[in-house]
């Protein structure tokens, strides 16, 4: 169930950003229902203990350094804003421990039914983000080929921060659905199967990820070579080979297809040397976060790194940052903030909120606001699935110095009146935004609002009663601060040389036990151990950590694979 929901337990892009989102209540759900199932049960038979206990402490080794940095600094009782960013970074290794403590339970010490229901799931949920991509391609250019200038994003709104959720989610599950196709015998579910390998394959074009092509293409190379070295373990009849032939062939076909002509892959491919030595450059800058021995050794806690390296002035700063304030008398405000110090950043960074208003017209926007000194503000409505723009109504304005009183400005919105351009026209979400243009400024929005042709207010909670709910930050550039692009140096910056070895020690030994039991368990071994290893991979030119969900997903996996053992009268040793 929790891996069929992934990809769907997330609505901050309505909702606004918590500390408690779907995936908590999610998780806590299972864990509560579990537990009291397994309360219940009359059999109990005996859980491999050593093993358990294994897996339940490589992600406390990947936390331990930097929380203790953090409570050593004294950063956690005094500082909410790094408390909570902790929690976002951490909060999926422990519902990752508590999950699988007891499923084991519930599963009575089998971890074979345990990965198959995780990996039935995912499958689910790859299903489901295929399905969703299509939509998405439908909607911005009204068919199903990837668009120049467009990476698909489909129910993972974290990206809108940039990041490569979609990316870790397919390198997670591709592997699995491709190993099923592979073990499947019965026509009809290979057909079912090799139908979603069509789809899976068609995101990977729309997505134009390079590492994840690499990373698929790695996983996919890992079961054919398993399959040369273990014909048996491949049940194909003599007419699903030949019909794996024309797969093949198809798949090829658009692989090659996406990598020659389609969307911006040719490009992409192109700028493979540009784009390794600024990610080179970025890795650096991250690196020189450590500042002594004991940082380097312990790291700086979870997500920490963020703050110290957007607020250092150069390539990477902020683009801008949105804080809330309460004022003595309990009214929130938006405190909005421009670029460190780059007025080309400040575009790209915004305080957004998902408009369903859908009207033709021209809209105006009305606000209150302080500003200590003058500022030049940017405020737009665009058809926006989550970074990228289609078309846009906008206004550029500036607002003079008063340090004490607060100004009323209003103004009409210009450019497309969104009058439909394709027959989905009416279903693509619109986004609203507001950014600060001027670098190392500031304003405090105390209200604001949106009025649509007809002069309705179709912004929620635009005087700010709810606090931040509804509202959210976002960025269509400028990722660095957001993501290391590289999780074993992330896993390094927040919990040390601990965090790293903890993460590796993770991956090979699932490898190890995978391997170990590729025959007893050849439905879900093989399965898992690829992708482990496409994971693995892609670490190296993403990270994840900072997306709980896709970091509970991978962790979830891990621990499923570390899980398997021989089915032997004894306890195998480790």
């Amino acid at each position: 169930m929790l891996a069929a929901l992934l990809p769907m337990a997330d609505a901050s892009i309505w909702r606004g950003e918590h500390w408690v989102d779907e995936i908590d209540l999610l998780s806590l759900a299972l864990i509560a229902g579990t537990a009291m199932a397994n309360a219940f049960a009359t059999a109990r038979p005996p859980v491999d203990g050593r093993r358990l206990c294994l897996v339940l402490s490589l992600p406390a080794l990947v936390l331990l350094g930097g929380l203790t940095a953090m409570v050593a600094q004294d950063r956690t009782f005094t500082d909410p804003v790094a408390w909570l960013d902790a929690w976002r970074g951490s909060k999926a290794l422990l519902w990752a421990v508590l999950l699988l403590s007891t499923w084991l339970v519930a599963e009575r010490g089998e971890p074979l039914g345990l990965a198959r229901h995780w990996i039935l799931g995912c499958l689910i949920g790859l299903c489901l983000v295929c399905l969703t991509v299509l939509w998405e391609l439908l909607l911005d250019g009204g068919r199903l080929m990837p668009v120049g200038g467009y990476r698909v994003a489909a129910m993972f709104w974290e990206m809108r921060l940039g990041g490569g959720a979609i990316d870790v989610y397919l390198a997670l599950t591709l592997p699995m659905l491709l190993w099923c196709l592979v073990r499947e015998s019965d026509s009809r579910r290979w057909f079912i199967l090799a139908l979603l390998v069509l789809l899976a394959a068609q995101t990977l074009v729309a997505m134009q990820s390079r590492a994840v092509l690499g990373a698929a293409l790695l996983a996919s190379g890992a079961i054919v070579a398993l399959v040369w070295h273990s014909p048996a373990l491949c049940r194909w009849q003599p007419r699903q080979r030949r019909q794996a032939v024309i797969l093949t062939l198809a798949l090829a076909l658009q692989v090659g297809w996406a990598m020659t002509q389609g969307g911006d892959m040719p490009r992409r491919l192109d700028a493979v040397g540009r784009d390794f030595q600024a990610r080179l450059a970025h890795w650096h800058k991250a690196w020189g976060l450590l500042q002594s021995d004991t940082e380097k050794l312990l790291g700086l806690g979870p997500m920490q790194w963020t703050h110290r390296y957007g607020n250092s002035p150069g390539p990477g700063s902020f683009g801008g940052q949105l804080a809330w304030r309460q004022s003595a008398k309990g009214q929130w405000v938006m405190r909005l903030q421009g670029p460190i110090d780059d007025p080309r950043a400040g575009p790209l960074f915004a305080a957004t909120q998902r408009v369903k208003d859908a009207q033709v017209g021209s809209y105006s926007v009305r606000l209150q606001l302080l500003a200590p000194e003058p500022v030049t503000i940017l405020a737009s409505l665009c058809e926006r699935y989550l970074i990228y723009d289609r078309r846009c109504q906008w206004r550029r304005f500036q607002v003079g110095g008063q340090e004490h009183q607060v100004q009323s400005v209003a103004f009409d919105l210009k450019g497309s009146d969104f009058s439909p351009d394709a027959w989905l026209a009416r279903w693509r979400p619109r986004t609203f935004a507001i950014s600060v243009l001027t670098p190392g400024t500031r304003i405090e929005v105390r209200q604001l609002n949106l009025d649509s042709p007809d002069g309705v207010d179709v912004l929620v909670n635009g005087d700010f009663s709810q606090g931040h709910r509804f509202w959210l930050a976002a960025a269509q550039g400028r990722f660095e601060p957001w993501h290391l692009d590289n999780q074993y140096l992330q896993y390094w910056l927040e919990g040390g040389a601990l965090g790293s070895m903890g993460w590796v020690i993770a991956w090979l030994l699932a490898l190890r036990q995978c391997w170990r039991v590729r025959h007893e368990m050849a439905d879900v071994a093989p399965a898992l151990a690829a992708s482990v290893l496409a994971v693995a991979a892609l670490s190296v030119f993403i990270s994840f950590s900072e997306l709980s969900r896709l970091s509970l997903g991978v962790w979830l996996t891990l621990g499923t694979s570390l899980l398997l053992r021989p089915k032997t009268s004894h306890i195998s040793r480790m």
